[in-house]
């Protein structure tokens, strides 16, 4: 970290979360945290964006408007919770003289209140050792996601009913909306949408909401235009896509009529080569780039116990398990990955579907990172609604 960095005369800091801060083997990340203003918090409006490392932050500095060059106490990057007065960036301080800011409470990741305010932090080191009690004291509960897995299909089929559940979702308080990625089904579905035309109504209709294809089988695709769409549809939700992939299944007359590989040896090798290709064509081969980097998060789905994808998972960025027969499996599935994987290859998910209403607790232990509300093959879009109004619990 440079001395400029340290001044706040950059805004290129990351955030550390609370779980982090807690981690008896972080202390070191602790002391940076004081030094850097490394702090695990998020402001309660509406208008900030949940991020893979547990952090609200505002959704983009250019579309919100302003300069934040001009902050004077800038804090966190797109993480500085400036107060937003008609459209303007404002720095806590600023807004406060202009008395633009409100008394609104900064609460940890785990919901709980730190007693200080916008208006009362003037400085990064006010923010620093108003928050260091708060952050040590803070439980260790792991905070996790919780989203909407919806198969585009039948009453869901219609996008606009679609953006109308995700736009709800969103104003619930839920953390994602994906939706299954099929040609055809099985019976008794008929009628499917397609995935990633709904996917970019919803980027354009929502500010929060991370979202994403689950999964998309690399194999019928090509890879090349995955890129193209991949890139556009970060861009156009401002950095919330995740990209789902696995194998696909011939169970559901979708591979074969069309002409598709359906040998699962082979789709395996394709799915390994095109995510090989995908990170070359993100990582600057072709323009725009995504805006997440250092790319878009990638999750694998994996069958249990078939241990080659968690394998190929590995190498990426999250695992989507089906099949499991219990938490006690995501937790051998957790241990495995720990194992595959170095400290510096950052965030990895661990996400479970669960139809509505199955307690979460014993698969957050496991160490679920984002639990799905799964509505199965053919979901109606009022017990979606019911589901959604109850929030994410």
């Amino acid at each position: 970290m440079s001395d400029a960095e340290l001044r706040g005369d950059s805004t290129a800091v990351t955030a550390v979360s609370v779980e982090q801060l807690h981690n008896a083997d972080r202390l070191a990340e602790l002391n940076r945290a004081l030094k850097c203003l490394l702090v695990g918090y998020w402001v309660d409006q509406p208008d900030l964006s949940l991020g893979r490392d547990g952090v609200r932050r505002p959704l983009h500095k250019t579309r919100l408007g302003g300069d934040p060059a001009e902050c004077e106490a800038e804090l966190i990057d797109e993480a500085d919770p400036a107060h937003l007065t008609d459209g303007t960036w404002r720095s806590p301080s600023a807004a406060a003289r202009s008395g633009g800011a409100p008394a609104v409470p900064l609460v940890l990741q785990n919901g709980s209140s730190t007693g200080c305010t916008l208006a009362s932090l003037s400085t990064p080191s006010s923010l620093a050792s108003s928050l260091v009690g708060d952050l040590m004291s803070a439980p260790l509960d792991r905070v996790v996601k919780r989203g909407l897995y919806l198969a585009p299909f039948d009453e869901l089929a219609d996008p606009s009913v679609l953006v109308t559940l995700a736009e709800a979702a969103e104003a619930r308080g839920w953390d994602g909306v994906f939706l299954w990625d099929h040609i055809l089904y099985r019976p008794p579905v008929r009628a499917v949408a397609d995935p990633w035309i709904v996917l970019s109504a919803i980027a354009a209709c929502t500010q929060r909401v991370w979202l994403g294809p689950l999964v998309t089988p690399l194999s019928r695709r090509r890879v090349h235009k995955v890129a193209r769409e991949t890139a556009t549809l970060d861009q156009l939700s401002h950095g919330r896509l995740v990209l789902g992939v696995g194998l696909g299944s011939s169970n559901n007359g979708e591979l074969e009529p069309f002409g598709e590989v359906a040998d699962p040896r082979e789709r395996a090798r394709r799915l390994d080569e095109g995510l090989t290709r995908l990170g070359e064509f993100w990582a600057g081969e072709f323009e725009p780039r995504p805006v997440q980097t250092p790319r878009i998060p990638v999750w694998v789905a994996a069958r249990w116990p078939h241990r080659r994808p968690l394998r190929r998972a590995a190498r990426w960025d999250g695992i989507f398990p089906v099949e499991l027969p219990g938490p006690e499996a995501l937790a051998e599935l957790a241990s495995e990955v720990a194992e595959q994987r170095d400290a510096d290859q950052g965030p990895f998910d661990l996400v479970v579907d669960l139809e509505p209403g199955v307690e979460i607790d014993s698969w957050q232990q496991a160490g679920a990172t984002w639990v799905l509300t799964d509505f199965g093959p053919q979901p109606r879009a009022g017990h979606v609604r019911d589901v959604i109004e109850e929030g994410p619990r």
